[in-house]
């Protein structure tokens, strides 16, 4: 198995997938991915941990992250149709000018 030394450091996102057993690189993003909040639950603060590794060259993660939690996070699918005008000027009105 080759690798590749991107030199990417704190928070990056790198997709992978198996083909014939090897693990292949899909893409490396210079950028937390959008399920890092998932972390929250396993009481570990990672966008914080970052900062203070990038400020402090330490993590300050001391304590093992608590496994074995259980959660299912929901999206909602809405169907998206244009207003009314009376609907957008009712909508106009909550908005503080």
């Amino acid at each position: 198995m080759a690798t590749v030394d991107v030199e990417l450091a704190y928070l990056t996102n790198v997709q992978l997938r198996y083909r014939r057993g090897e693990p292949v690189l899909l893409e490396a993003n210079p950028r937390p991915s959008a399920g890092l909040f998932h972390t929250a639950f396993a009481d570990v603060n990672l966008p914080w941990a970052a900062i203070r590794l990038l400020l402090d060259q330490d993590s300050g993660l001391r304590n093992p992250p608590r496994l074995g939690a259980c959660l299912a996070v929901a999206e909602a699918v809405m169907a998206v149709t244009p207003q009314q005008e009376h609907q957008l000027l009712r909508t106009a009105a909550l908005v503080p000018s």
